[in-house]
């Protein structure tokens, strides 16, 4: 099946995925399979995820729902040639900050406005900072998993409508770090209160920075990997959160952080701390320039003030290390 125009369109909702927007063309032309609608249109993967990691040519997608091919393109998250990066809502994450294996949803968003919001698919959005509320990720009707492959956005596989599923409240507290995510990415009138250095920062590096933050401070011993996140005693957006107390008053409240992270420091003498693992992950070579030159100055810093002396020793070492490792690098 091919088609050059489909007989029923419609216009793509600011903020909604390209996953989102087939299921809905499926949902408008009657087709009870979105996947039917993407291979009519020319994708040449068997699932819309792939789809949405592309590429694929979208011009056949452009001329059959009447959409423009660079609005369909920023509905993507198609690698953009840079390392791992990926676009996301005419900005850019790395790849391992998307989430497409299941679908998630707020059932008050749905109601609202039904469409499949791209934000959803980021791996630390597990709650929504408009309803307060928990995302849902499984049907309350069947018990499965949401899935992609369904004839409605407002809908599982089964048939029920996750309009009326119940949710579980979230405690305005922990969604100030998802409220700056809503806030950068231009969605649902969120204000951008980032002050200081932090401020310039791109929203991947601001992402990522808040990540690993709050995995640190959260009390993690163990190096970040996005596999982690679905094991920790945390939800990730209360990772993101964490992230958010350290740096909505940069430099300041990045200090406090540091301290915390020493008092939380009881593990052997010679074994390497958060503070370690932090210093580590910072001096990383695959750490953007604009990362490096905010937080490295700061633990300079901490340490030159006088930090206790396990501090002071694994912070040493690292950037010892590093110095080490610059200087034996090619110019």
């Amino acid at each position: 099946m091919s088609v050059s125009r489909l007989p029923l369109r419609l216009a793509p909702i600011k903020g909604e995925s390209l996953p989102g927007f087939m299921i809905r063309l499926a949902e408008r032309n009657g087709v009870s399979t979105p996947q039917t609608i993407a291979k009519a249109l020319g994708s040449p993967y068997s699932t819309l995820q792939a789809a949405a990691l592309g590429p694929f040519n979208l011009q056949p997608v452009s001329d059959g729902a009447d959409v423009p091919i660079e609005t369909l393109a920023s509905m993507t998250y198609w690698h953009t040639g840079s390392g791992n990066e990926v676009g996301f809502l005419e900005v850019t994450v790395d790849q391992e900050m998307i989430s497409l294996k299941h679908r998630k949803a707020c059932p008050s968003c749905l109601s609202e406005e039904s469409f499949h919001r791209a934000v959803w698919d980021l791996r630390l959005v597990t709650a929504c900072p408009v309803h307060q509320v928990r995302l849902i990720c499984t049907c309350q009707e069947c018990g499965r998993r949401l899935r992609w492959q369904t004839a409605g956005i407002a809908n599982c596989l089964c048939g029920a409508d996750l309009r009326r599923a119940s949710t579980e409240p979230v405690s305005s507290s922990e969604l100030d770090g998802l409220s700056l995510i809503y806030a950068v990415l231009g969605l649902n009138g969120f204000e951008d209160k980032r002050t200081g250095s932090v401020a310039d920062l791109e929203f991947k590096d601001l992402l990522t920075l808040m990540l690993h933050l709050g995995w640190f401070g959260s009390g993690a011993r163990k190096r970040f990997a996005p596999v982690l996140l679905s094991r920790g005693d945390l939800a990730p957006h209360q990772y993101l959160q964490i992230g958010f107390m350290a740096c909505q008053d940069w430099p300041t409240s990045f200090s406090h952080y540091l301290e915390a992270l020493c008092e939380r420091s009881t593990a052997p003498y010679w074994r390497a701390t958060r503070l370690r693992l932090l210093a580590e992950w910072i001096t990383d070579p695959a750490r953007s320039e604009a990362l490096r030159s905010l937080v490295l100055p700061c633990l300079q810093a901490f340490m030159d003030r006088g930090c206790d002396p396990r501090a002071a020793y694994h912070l040493e070492r690292v950037f010892k290390s590093n110095s080490t490792q610059e200087t034996a690098s090619p110019h």
